[in-house]
This record gives C-alpha cells, structure tokens and sequence, in this order.
C-alpha cells in the first residue's frame, strides 16, 4: 500500500519487506537502527519510496546481483 503524505509516496513496512525480500522484524530493525529512515504515525512506520530505491542499489553494491539476475558464464 502506497501513502501519499505532503505529496510524497511512503510504503508501509510490511510493503518494503516484500520489495527487499526480507523480514518485517528485519525492516523495524533497520529502521530502529537508522539503516532505513523511516516516519512514524501512530503505531506504523513508513517509509520514503525513494529511501527503498537507494537501499535496494546500497544492498545489490554489497551482496552482487539477485540469484535471478545473474549473468550465463561460458566457460571454454
């Protein structure tokens, strides 16, 4: 689910878990220890759409391409 504050698109953690294929608790732990930034309303946070377009780049830097997207090596 997509909410737009002051023009702005948030997703909700459990969104941002199916985007990163991690946890929920992975994301609240993120957040919790300022890897994600992340606004709180009432119970829920949410999160910067652009701030998971930037940690999805961060993580592919460090971890390489998904399994999915991995280039065919020949080999001779």
């Amino acid at each position: 689910m997509i909410v737009q504050l002051n023009g702005k698109h948030y997703l909700t953690v459990n969104e941002v878990a199916k985007r990163l294929e991690v946890s929920n608790v992975t994301i609240r732990r993120w957040v919790r220890l300022g890897k994600l930034p992340a606004r709180k309303l009432g119970l829920h946070y949410f999160i910067l759409e652009k701030d998971i377009e930037e940690c999805m780049k961060a993580r592919e830097r460090l971890l390489g391409p998904k399994k999915g997207n991995l280039a065919r090596v020949e080999v001779e």
